[in-house]
């Protein structure tokens, strides 16, 4: 078998656009690539989990290769392939070490898009300097207007930041139970990040622009089958995203979303969703399956339903045959957009149900905290099923944690009409689907983990979003001090520098500075 060769500086410019906890996998196994089943010419790839990895040309370059997962091209898959092609011949040392930066596309921004860039950059850094729970109402105003200003502008990416972070901002002040402390640092993170980039100008990577709407593509014919429906409570829109995959396992998605706000998940679940002529609803669609004639579909996988498309009704699903089966059977990706867990439950820790599939340990916490769908209620009559044996698919929240979407098993008596699948916060779970139930759930006692210095940086991230410059006041210095010193030591330079950085532009009470080292640590983090 041949295989094509590796351009020079072709591992380190894909590993440069792949996030660092995308890498973990391919640092953990070298030679991963070579147990996966590469064509004869070597032009093709097929991975364990059923992907494959296309190279172009001889030498392959960067932008020659790529991935039928979703996270293509910043995705394990390619860069494990690269690692395993040989060397294009031997070069001259260099004097100094090569950086070789990824491929980009880059756009020029226009005087009104710079002005948004830098309107953003300054009502955030305006709420970084007094604290989400301080703010006043005219910081949150600057937001608002800062982020209609992107959408006016044509910066769908800010834009789309700029709405969920308000909408995170007057959750936590309105003190909804829908509020996430970690969320708005995340957004504020995404927000000032975004805007600081753009403000690097005049010439941009097209990636910080983002896509006002998504481009499809015609893909031919495609047969799905209904896997789940995930409820969507978002500034953007509202509805429900149905989950389905392909005879391979690829994963795709259909919506049903709108930007009204009186649009409600439990409402779109029942309702006719036209799909190339055919209406089937989210809760039928999850359960059974669509052929597809002259298909189309974003990059994303988010699959159009009109233009041409062609689609008839198949039989009912489940998801223990095929080709739902496989992804069950096949290791689980915690980067993949699901994740499918076998296991018993064990009980909770804290508010988190312990499913334990093999010997791993998963934490299975509601996908979003609205009482709109009441699925933490659902998770808590579930968690006095002690011992059974359930099925889930849902989001990988990283850390072992799985933002459950739907559950199944041999351990649900589920009736008939529900097809052997419940999806969390649209269909009831009634104490009737459980086996008997115990009084209280018991309760799961771990050792706990390893300490990570990285992760009391991100709780000083937290500390700061909400409270301002005064979550580091200058009596913690010494702490701070000793975990750079940590971090240092645990091969982190880079978070070190951004976490002293952060604490001095917050004793200072100098907001720019505090915006700028906030993205810092986020970025190294």
């Amino acid at each position: 078998m041949s295989r094509p060769i590796a351009a020079p500086g072709l591992v380190d410019g894909l590993r440069a656009q792949v996030a660092p906890r995308v890498l973990k996998r391919v640092d953990a196994e070298p030679k991963l690539a070579e147990a996966w089943t590469w064509a004869a010419d070597g032009r093709s790839v097929t991975t364990d989990g059923g992907e494959t990895v296309t190279l172009r040309g001889d030498p392959v370059t960067p932008d020659a290769i790529g991935c039928t997962c979703l996270l293509s091209p910043k995705c394990a898959h390619v860069v494990a392939v690269a690692v395993a092609l040989p060397a294009g011949g031997e070069a001259a040392a260099p004097a100094e070490p090569e950086i070789v930066a990824p491929v980009v596309e880059l756009v020029r921004l226009e005087r009104g898009q710079a002005a948004a860039a830098e309107a953003a950059w300054r009502c955030g850094s305006a709420l970084l300097g007094v604290g989400a729970l301080s703010a006043p109402s005219a910081v949150v105003d600057d937001l608002v207007r800062a982020a209609h200003m992107a959408r006016a502008a044509s910066l769908p990416r800010l834009a789309q930041a700029g709405g969920r972070l308000v909408r995170q901002l007057r959750l936590l002040r309105g003190r909804s139970a829908a509020a996430s402390a970690p969320k708005l640092a995340e957004e504020l993170a995404e927000w000032l990040h975004v805007a600081w980039a753009l403000r690097r100008g005049p010439e941009v990577d097209v990636g910080l622009i983002g896509e006002a709407r998504r481009s499809y593509e015609r893909i031919g014919g495609l047969r799905v089958v209904g896997l789940c429906v995930e409820p969507v409570l978002s500034s953007e829109s509202r509805g429900a995203l149905t989950w389905v995959c392909d005879e391979r396992g690829r994963l795709w998605t259909l919506p049903e979303l709108r930007p009204d706000p009186a649009w409600s998940p439990r409402n779109v679940y029942g309702r006719g969703l036209s799909v190339g002529g055919t209406s089937v609803s989210p809760k039928e669609l999850c359960r059974t399956g669509l052929f597809l004639q002259d298909a189309t579909a974003s990059a994303d996988g988010r699959i159009g339903t009109g233009g041409g498309v062609v689609a008839a009704r198949a039989g009912a699903t489940a998801w223990d045959a095929p080709p739902i089966l496989n992804l069950f059977e096949r290791p689980q990706d915690e980067d993949a957009p699901l994740v499918f867990v076998r296991g018993t439950l064990l009980g909770v820790e804290g508010d988190a149900l312990v499913v334990v599939d093999g010997q791993r340990a998963w934490r299975l916490v509601p996908v979003l905290e609205h009482p709109e769908l009441g699925a933490r209620d659902a998770l808590r009559l579930l968690a006095r099923a002690d011992g059974a044996s359930l099925w889930v698919i849902g989001r990988p929240r990283g850390h072992g944690v799985v933002a459950a979407l739907a559950v199944g098993g041999p351990g649900l008596k589920l009736p008939p009409e529900l097809g052997g699948r419940l999806n969390l916060g649209l269909d009831r779970l009634l104490s009737e689907h459980l086996p008997p139930l115990s009084e209280r759930a018991v309760e799961v006692v771990r050792p706990p983990d390893p300490w990570d210095p990285a992760d009391e940086v991100a709780r000083h991230r937290l500390r700061v979003a909400l409270g301002g410059p005064g979550a580091l006041p200058g009596a913690a210095r010494g702490r701070v001090e000793a975990q750079a010193a940590a971090l240092v030591d645990a091969m982190r330079p880079v978070l070190a520098g951004a976490l002293i950085a952060l604490a001095d532009a917050a004793a200072r009470r100098d907001p720019e500075a505090m915006a700028r080292a906030y993205v810092a640590v986020a970025l190294a983090g």
